[in-house]
């Protein structure tokens, strides 16, 4: 990966994670935090159009790229989510990697960046 991209890369990660925290923050003082579906599903919403936008910023050249790109993404992210999260409001209880929104934020981290690099390089019809 191209050092500027991969500046980037780590910059988009940070703050995509921060976001992802904001939500989840702001979904926990709006109430909705007790019922499950509805704030996973804002969650992923938001991550889906969030990790899109930075996706498409990124004009990748090449498939490898996305994937380059999807595996830093999910690596600072589940980095964060260990060491703020899981260690900082926690207690060290990895409980939090029991929820299914959470696996499915990293899904969304790693395939995104994919289905941006093959769509810009799919065969013209």
């Amino acid at each position: 990966m191209q050092l500027g991209l991969w500046k980037r890369g780590v910059a988009y990660a940070v703050a995509l994670w921060i976001i992802a925290f904001l939500v989840i923050a702001l979904v926990s003082v709006l109430g909705m935090s007790g019922r499950s579906l509805p704030a996973g599903i804002v969650l992923l919403l938001v991550a889906v159009s969030v990790t899109w936008a930075f996706g498409a910023r990124l004009h990748f050249v090449s498939i490898t790229q996305g994937l380059g790109v999807g595996v830093l993404w999910a690596s600072v992210n589940l980095l964060l989510d260990s060491l703020v999260v899981v260690l900082g409001f926690n207690g060290g209880n990895p409980e939090f990697f029991t929820l299914w929104v959470i696996w499915g934020r990293y899904l969304l981290l790693l395939v995104i960046p994919l289905v941006l690099a093959s769509r810009r390089h799919a065969p013209s019809s």
